[in-house]
């Protein structure tokens, strides 16, 4: 059973975000790090829009920011500056080339296309079992949700976030492109809690999402 240092389990944004940050720092240069993930991510899949007061590290891949939201519902609508912050809005792709590109120049990480099927600690080492393969390391980080922890549970009521979005370009300006509709409830409820999501990226290009929560899965 082949043994490392650290294993990060999950090669999403937050496994790779960690991986980077062990990647940049010289304290792990000598230590052994495996990142196990069934895929590996480096198309256009998704963005990720966050808050940040001022710069920030990742403005080099920064696309669009705003700064300013929109609250709205059927009989409001409200603009809201945001001062000193920025809503930023970062395309996956951009994120996964950063990311993978200072990851691969480090000799000491390895990334294999494993799919992981379960996790055993003791108090001396965890094992990773994949589908193929079994490793141990003295700390995993695994960002791998485990839904039963959510769904055999009844003390607190679980809600699901469902979203489609697609890519619009219109003919005519429609969209502010200096504020980012954060929710507009201005549509049918359906008994849900539901609303409109938009990044405009100009007057006439925007990103838009259909978003509602509920029991359902």
């Amino acid at each position: 059973m082949k043994y490392y240092d650290y294993i990060i389990t999950g090669a999403g944004a937050a496994g790779l975000m960690l991986a980077y940050r062990l990647a940049n720092d010289s304290f792990f240069d000598q230590k052994s790090i495996l990142i196990l993930d069934p895929i590996e991510r480096i198309a256009d899949d998704k963005t990720w829009s966050f808050w940040e007061d001022g710069k920030g590290e990742w403005d080099n891949l920064v696309s669009k920011s705003w700064n300013s939201v929109i609250f709205a519902n059927s009989i409001s609508k409200l603009k809201i500056p945001l001062d000193s912050y920025r809503y930023k809005m970062i395309h996956s792709k951009d994120f996964y080339h950063e990311v993978w590109s200072v990851i691969r120049s480090k000799s000491n990480i390895k990334f294999l296309k494993q799919e992981i099927v379960k996790l055993v600690s003791n108090n001396k080492y965890v094992e990773v079992h994949t589908h193929r393969s079994k490793f141990k390391a003295s700390k995993v980080f695994n960002s791998i949700p485990n839904s039963e922890n959510y769904t055999k549970q009844n003390k607190y009521p679980v809600l699901k976030q469902h979203f489609v979005g697609w890519f619009i370009k219109s003919d005519s300006c429609s969209f502010d492109s200096s504020a980012a509709t954060f929710m507009d409830f201005d549509i049918p409820q359906e008994g849900n809690t539901r609303f409109m999501y938009i990044l405009p990226f100009n007057n006439n290009e925007a990103l838009v999402e259909y978003t509602l929560f509920s029991k359902n899965y």
